[in-house]
C-alpha cells in the first residue's frame, strides 16, 4: 500500500515548445578552438573572477587587522608597569 512514484521519463515534450530550449548550440566551437582556449586558461578547471579576488583581499585585510589588534593589545599589556606574569600572585608583591 502506498503512493506510486512519479515517472521521470520524457512525456513527448518538444524542445521548441519549452521557452529557452534549443536543439543546437547558439555558438559552434571547433575542436581546435576548444583546445586553444583550454591551453590558454590552464588545466585547473576554475578561474578566479574579480569578485573572488576582492573577497580574498578583503578577507586578508580583516585577518591582518585582527592580528595587529591582538599583537598591539598584548604588547601594551606585557609592557605596562603593573603587569603580573601568569602563575604569580599579585597579592604577594604588595
Amino acid at each position: 500500500m502506498g503512493v506510486a512514484a512519479p515517472s521521470l521519463g520524457r512525456r513527448g515534450v518538444d524542445a521548441h515548445a519549452v521557452a529557452g530550449c534549443h536543439s543546437e548550440p547558439a555558438v559552434r566551437v571547433t575542436q581546435t578552438q576548444a583546445a586553444s582556449v583550454g591551453a590558454a586558461t590552464g588545466s585547473r578547471g576554475w578561474r578566479l573572477t574579480d569578485r573572488g579576488i576582492a573577497v580574498v583581499l578583503i578577507t586578508g585585510a580583516v585577518l591582518l587587522a585582527a592580528a595587529v589588534t591582538v599583537i598591539t593589545a598584548t604588547a601594551i599589556t606585557v609592557t605596562s608597569a603593573d603587569y603580573v606574569q601568569p602563575g604569580h600572585s599579585a597579592i604577594v608583591g604588595r
